[in-house]
């Protein structure tokens, strides 16, 4: 499962001045104290106002899709060209192909983009693959011929065999992670077979394609029509001038084959591993991507992530990340520990914290530090490019405004309704002597071997 954990929320800013109440978007009441108020609202119970930044829209005949962001005056130009079709459409047969692409295409298109004073990289998400750079605003068109013309070029074919080569020992780091293979196997016992469920790190048959197949891969998936983002001082007109002769393109990549709904979610699922760490992943009901929540539940990973939030307890020890993935029909909610076994006490920690949460609600200061620092996010060009990619996509709403309009009551009413134990599938990865098989010959009554001893192979035992 891709784990890509929400950054921790720094210290508080200082809050803006409160505004115009704004009204709560339809849904159950929040669980709130029923006591009343003896303060003043604090900022974080009203919604803020998004700033009034230009967003124009353009799809070209070619079936291209064009969003700015105009930003006059910015030193710098964020691009971004998403194509649908990302690690969930990918057969089993050929998983991991779409990482061997953006492996490639980073590696063979950054010193292109290097010499026009700009930086790019590649993604290959579970629902699109992305092709991202910034460049000196002098350089925009620079830069967005080097991300549009080199992900297809044969520059990038040629760097298939190298990227093959990293994306599967990239694959063997990660199976020999505690973490990884706990966030996999949580993903997978709460999931199954839907793309929530899937390894961003499964490899299949990538290993063995040959790279004729790799490379018929690259054509078939950069020839579907884009979305191109670009959030900087250009207009849409200057873009649509620029992509004015691009084309022809098909259809986007169907989507992968949906089943009728993941299984029943596993409770529990442990695995030996044979490194002195341990892992738990514990993964909660989410929100689709698309979701009227979707930002409130943002806002509220944000405070999880905080490190003298709700879960700084759960800290102790070790490290604590907090994982949001989501897709059309259904979403999750990841909590991760990391560090020394035996985690128990940690993930008592987790499960009394988000009991409270969830009965108490959140509170209003943290909610309004926790949406200036994503709102604040919003303001880097890259990140904004990104977001607006990801919600045309998703057919999500434009996340800074979504962000704006976060309240209080909506981040209680998320908390209310996704931060069940009793829904809660827990996946813990650990060393062989703190199994649960060993922990119950332990607790046996006049038990005196040692962990050790008992996990010995039979013939060895004494």
């Amino acid at each position: 499962m891709a784990f890509a954990s929400v950054s921790p929320t720094p210290a508080p800013a200082p809050a803006p001045p409160p505004r115009a109440p704004q009204a709560t978007p339809p849904g159950p009441p929040p669980v709130l104290p029923t006591a009343a108020p003896t303060r003043a609202p604090a900022p974080g119970d009203r919604a803020v106002a998004a700033p009034a930044l230009p967003v124009e829209r353009r799809t070209l005949p070619g079936g291209v899709r064009l969003i700015v962001e105009r930003r006059p005056g910015a030193p710098r130009t964020a691009i971004e060209i998403a194509w649908s079709g990302g690690v969930a459409a990918e057969p089993s047969a050929r998983a991991g192909g779409t990482a061997v692409l953006a492996a490639a295409i980073a590696a063979a298109c950054l010193p292109l983009a290097v010499d026009d004073g700009g930086a790019l990289t590649a993604r290959a998400g579970r629902w699109h693959l992305a092709v991202r750079g910034t460049w000196p605003s002098v350089a925009w068109r620079e830069g967005l011929r080097t991300a549009w013309s080199c992900p297809a070029s044969a520059r990038v074919g040629a760097a298939l065999p190298g990227a093959r080569d990293r994306v599967v020992r990239d694959a063997a780091l990660a199976a020999a992670s505690p973490a990884q293979r706990a966030a996999a196997l949580a993903a997978r016992a709460r999931w199954g077979a839907d793309p929530l469920g899937l390894d961003a790190h499964r490899t299949g048959g990538v290993a063995a394609l040959s790279i004729d197949a790799l490379r018929a891969q690259q054509a078939g998936q950069l020839a579907t029509a884009p979305i191109v983002v670009v959030v900087g001082d250009v207009t849409v007109d200057e873009l649509a001038g620029v992509l004015a002769d691009a084309g022809p393109w098909r259809e986007g990549a169907p989507a992968a084959p949906r089943p009728g709904g993941p299984p029943p979610p596993i409770a529990q699922v442990f695995a030996e591993h044979p490194s002195a760490g341990a892992a738990v992943a514990i993964a909660l009901p989410g929100l689709p991507a698309a979701d009227p929540d979707r930002a409130a539940l943002d806002v509220l990973a944000a405070i999880l992530a905080a490190p003298t939030g709700p879960l700084a307890d759960a800290r102790a020890g070790g490290a604590l990340t907090i994982a949001v993935p989501d897709g059309a029909e259904r979403g999750g909610l990841v909590a991760l520990l990391t560090g020394p076994a035996p985690l128990a006490d940690r993930v008592a920690a987790v499960r009394d914290a988000l009991a409270t949460l969830a009965a108490a609600g959140p509170d209003p200061g943290a909610v309004a530090a926790a949406r200036a620092d994503l709102l604040a996010e919003q303001d880097r060009p890259e990140v904004r490019a990104a977001a607006l990619a990801r919600a045309a996509l998703t057919g999500a709403a434009d996340p800074r405004v979504a962000l704006a309009a976060v309240d209080v009551a909506a981040v209680a009413r998320v908390a209310a309704a996704l931060l069940r134990w009793d829904q809660a599938t827990l996946a813990t990865v650990q060393p062989p002597d703190h199994t649960p098989a060993v922990d119950r010959l332990m607790q046996r009554p006049g038990r005196r071997a040692s962990r050790h001893a008992l996990t010995r192979p039979r013939w060895r035992r004494r």
